[in-house]
Order: C-alpha cells, then sequence, then structure tokens
C-alpha cells in the first residue's frame, strides 16, 4: 500500500507541478467510461502509438499475454462542454515485485458530443487497485495532442470498467 500512495502522490505532482507557474485553463472531466478486451489475441491498437507516445513501455501483450489490450468508449463532460471518446489501453510490465497493483497505459480519443469535432487526445500512465465493483485506478495525463497539447491532468476511474464505470478529475491545458 506504502508503494500505491508513494506512486499516486508522484503522478499527483508531475501532473500539476507547474501548472501554477504557467498560463493554463483547468477542467472538470467527469463521465463513464466501459471497456471490453480487444478483439483477437493478434491485436492490440494501442501498441500503434507506443514508438510516439509510449516508447519506454513495455505492454504485457509484446510478452505474448493475452487478454491484456483493451478498448472502449466514454461519455461525459469536461468543463461545460459534452464530450464522447474512444479509449486504448493495454496492461504493462510492472517493475515492483509483488506488487499489489497493475500498470497500464492509456491513449484516449476526446470529441465534442454536440457537433463530433475532435478536441484533442490524452495519453496517460495508469495505476490500478482493487478487483470487480471496487478498482480504483489512477490516470496521469503525460502528453496531449490539439487542444490538450502541452497540458497536465489527472483522474479516476471508479468501478469495472467491463460493466461501466464512472470517472472525473481534471485536465488543465494551455489558455
Amino acid at each position: 500500500m506504502k508503494i500505491f500512495k508513494y506512486f499516486l502522490v508522484l503522478s499527483l505532482s508531475l501532473s500539476f507541478g507547474n501548472i501554477l507557474a504557467d498560463d493554463f485553463e483547468c477542467k472538470a472531466i467527469i463521465g463513464d467510461v466501459l471497456l471490453s478486451p480487444s478483439p483477437g489475441d493478434a491485436t492490440c491498437p494501442i501498441l500503434k502509438n507506443k514508438p510516439k507516445t509510449f516508447p519506454d513501455l513495455i505492454f504485457l501483450h509484446e510478452l505474448g499475454l493475452s487478454n491484456t489490450c483493451f478498448v472502449g468508449v466514454l461519455e461525459g463532460t469536461l468543463g461545460e462542454i459534452p464530450i464522447t471518446g474512444k479509449v486504448f489501453s493495454g496492461l504493462t510490465a510492472n517493475s515492483f515485485e509483488d506488487s499489489p497493483f497493475f500498470t497500464a497505459a492509456s491513449f484516449i480519443k476526446i470529441r465534442n458530443a454536440d457537433n463530433d469535432k475532435r478536441i484533442g487526445i490524452v495519453a496517460t500512465h495508469d495505476v490500478i487497485m482493487g478487483s470487480g465493483d471496487d478498482t480504483k485506478e489512477s490516470l496521469a495525463m503525460i502528453k496531449g495532442t490539439k487542444n490538450f497539447n502541452g497540458g497536465k491532468g489527472h483522474f479516476e476511474i471508479h468501478g469495472n470498467v467491463f460493466t461501466g464505470a464512472s470517472f472525473n478529475g481534471t485536465l488543465c491545458f494551455e489558455d
């Protein structure tokens, strides 16, 4: 448990460390997410983004473990804007022996739900604790595109992402 608390504090400080020094606009992100295993053992869509976004991570799919890549959708709001999104995620190799949590990475394409205009992409490093309906996932933004370029943020998912879970947090991007 100490490792998780340390990682959470570290990820929050990395996410929000320079926000006060820069001119950022922060918005709440709230909604629901639903994931399912990526269809077929041969595909792992997040690997397309590995060279540019996650070059230092080792995905479990690369080690031959099946059912470790996921695709899904999210719906919610970013500030007052209704959003939809496509989620691509994969479990990653964890460098902590006998760790009580899993690590993952996610790539989220976010669109305005009213006009289907692309807002941007958010890439995250994730820590997952618990199982089933008692799962908590902490996502720290590491990179963004379009409106999220140069941004920072963090959000949490509570519940079982395979049956539908809620998320909330804050995304900050340059004004």
